[in-house]
This record gives structure tokens, sequence and C-alpha cells, in this order.
């Protein structure tokens, strides 16, 4: 016996095609696109010709186990030290996924600072803090509390920005940070500044380490990404 859709379904047929074909295109426009990436391969440039520039001196290249593979170029900074990155054209509508390779030794507080939206000039921005991580809209929170992450271990941090103004945080790809932030916190100004702690008292929230990636795209990955 053969099928024949009845009336009906021919009348709805061609709209549900049409909404899946808009829908796969919605989601294709949104693709998060990868802008900038920094494998740190005794060059401080991405292939796209971005270049970050070093906070303080004493940054160096060296050889170091990632991830239980065989040793590769990585960068290390002391205590105090980190990178500056320019955002032209990194992220156009304010949605934006940075994610970051990186170990940390323990600092000389709980609060160790990964990622500073403002330039060095206000305490707002991304954490470290007792081994979890924590958005800071403005002055300094307690820590959440978390286990502590071994001295040396490489861990995986992305930071996320949908059109919506949602903010995630992931953490070994553990969801540990979603709010919508107040304005001006966890949006791209001129400068992206890493692993240095802002010129606000105490100024001292950072500690040692070294990165081995970091990736930067235009849209908020999805948590499968």
């Amino acid at each position: 016996m053969t099928y024949r859709p009845s009336r009906l379904a021919r009348a709805v047929m061609p709209a549900v095609v049409a909404c899946a074909a808009m829908a796969a295109l919605a989601a294709s426009a949104h693709a998060a696109s990868l802008q900038a990436d920094f494998h740190f391969n005794d060059t401080r440039e991405a292939p796209s010709g971005q270049q970050m520039s070093d906070i303080g001196s004493g940054n160096e290249f060296a050889d170091e186990r990632v991830d239980g593979e065989p040793p590769r170029p990585v960068l290390t900074f002391p205590s105090g030290n980190g990178l500056s990155l320019p955002t032209d054209g990194l992220a156009p509508s304010g949605s934006y996924s940075v994610v970051m390779l990186l170990r940390l030794e323990t600092g000389t507080t709980a609060r160790r600072k990964l990622l500073d939206f403002a330039g060095g000039t206000a305490d707002a921005g991304l954490y470290l803090c007792d081994g979890e991580l924590l958005l800071e809209s403005s002055t300094a929170s307690p820590c959440p509390g978390g286990p502590g992450l071994p001295d040396d271990g490489y861990v995986q941090v992305v930071l996320t920005r949908d059109a919506m103004d949602n903010v995630r945080g992931y953490l070994d790809g553990a969801q540990q940070i979603s709010e919508v932030p107040a304005a001006g916190v966890a949006e791209f100004g001129s400068e992206l500044r890493f692993f240095r702690d802002d010129n606000v008292l105490p100024m001292d929230e950072h500690a040692a380490g070294a990165v081995a990636r970091i990736r930067i795209y235009d849209d908020a990955l999805s948590p499968e990404e």
C-alpha cells in the first residue's frame, strides 16, 4: 500500500521544511569562529597575526608535559607577570569565548586572577579562587570554596558570553559560572590581560605558572564544544 500524506500534511510539510532550513541557517550563521589561536610554540604571535605582549620581565619559553603528552613549548611567567592582547576585531558583536590551557602555582592569596577586561583599572574579572572559577563584578568577594588544584597541573578554563549577555565559565568541562553580570563586567574593552592582577589593592592576587594555549572565538561556544 502506497502512503499518501493527507491534504493537511501536504499543506503543513513545506512550512516545517522551511522552518527547519531557517533554523539550520541561523545556527550556522551564529557558529563561533576562531579569531586567534596562540600555541606559544616559541612565539607570542598567533598564525592569524595577533601579537601578545609581556606584562613584566621574566616570561620565558620552556618545554613541559601538557596533559601527559611529550614535552612541548609553553610560556612560563613568574608571579606578578602576565600577557596583554589588543582586542581589535576579536569580538565585534560582543559575544565571545576565551579558552585557556594553563597551570598555576599556589599564590600568596586564595584568589588568582586569570582574565582582566579593564586594563588593570578595576578588581572585576575572572579569578581562580580556592580551586573554583569566580567572576568578580566589583569588590573582592569570598571564594566559593572549591577543592583546590594541584600545583603545576594543567587545566582548561573557558569563559563565554552570548548575545543575551549570559556569561558561563567552565573548569575542565565542569560549568562553574552562569550569570548575567553587571554592565561593563566581562565585556571586551581595548585590551585583555591574562594572569596579572589589577592595580586595585591588594594587587597581589596572582601566581606564577605557565600557559600552553589560548584561543579566542567571536561567539559563545556550546557546552558540548
